[in-house]
């Protein structure tokens, strides 16, 4: 924007003469380029403010170090979380690929462990709660150490090559909600079992042992009691269905 030397006038760009005073415009030219000089020399200072701000790289490098050292302990949360992942998957795993549908099918199971030395087929016929709690809490994840606890329990891989067979001779459910929810608070105080235990059953069962080398089988008879999770049957091992009064299993 221009201003006429003479009047003070403003003048557009391109104007010739002053509309006002009539004076030439060309020899007013000279005092915008001098306006304009110190303008100009701005960003030269501006530029030399950055120059003075050298400890900011250092700065943001220290800001840094926290980060990393987050990004570490995040590294060992989902390690941690990776573990537990692994474990409910082994379990899920297991869960899956077995058939409790009924107490005798777990007596079947049972006795197929025992004949072959199969311990994760032991496992199998475990509750789901009971095997997580036990594998993270007092094993510290480690999957084959609680295998090695529990064929140690069994005695089930010096079984291998002795012939089991297990049959069901008297069979009693109960159904009845004080004992179902006792049952339960025991799980849930005990293993932080979140799956519902919906029935329990008590069984007489008859078991005949044929051992490597002796013709004769060994016959015996034991009462076994059993939890019924998500439609499948499970040995309870915790004993807490055992605690239950029989006059409540019909």
């Amino acid at each position: 924007m221009m201003f006429c030397k003479q009047c003070g006038t403003e003048i557009k760009e391109g104007s010739a003469f002053c509309p006002s005073c009539g004076a030439p415009i060309a020899q007013q030219d000279q005092q915008p380029q001098v306006q304009n000089t110190a303008p100009q020399q701005m960003p030269l200072d501006a530029n030399a403010q950055p120059q003075v701000q050298q400890p900011y790289p250092a700065m943001a490098q220290a800001q840094s170090l926290p980060q990393k050292k987050n990004n570490k302990n995040l590294f060992i949360i989902l390690a941690a979380v990776g573990g537990v992942v692994i474990i409910a998957v082994i379990i899920l795993i297991i869960s899956l690929s077995s058939n409790r549908s009924s107490c005798s099918s777990v007596v079947s199971k049972y006795a197929d462990a025992m004949s072959t030395g199969n311990v994760d087929e032991m496992i199998e016929v475990l509750p789901p709660d009971y095997v997580s709690y036990r594998v993270r809490e007092r094993y510290d994840g480690d999957y084959e150490e609680f295998k090695e606890s529990i064929d140690s329990s069994y005695d089930i891989s010096s079984s291998y090559g002795v012939s089991v067979q297990m049959n069901i001779i008297d069979e009693r459910h109960c159904t009845d909600s004080k004992s179902l929810k006792k049952v339960n608070e025991y799980y849930q105080d005990n293993y932080d079992a979140t799956n519902y235990i919906s029935e329990l059953a008590k069984c007489k069962v008859s078991s005949s042992v044929v051992y490597s080398g002796y013709g004769t089988p060994s016959i015996d008879t034991d009462t076994m009691y059993f939890i019924k999770v998500n439609d499948q049957w499970y040995i309870d091992r915790s004993g807490a269905a055992s605690s239950i009064s029989s006059r409540y299993y019909k």
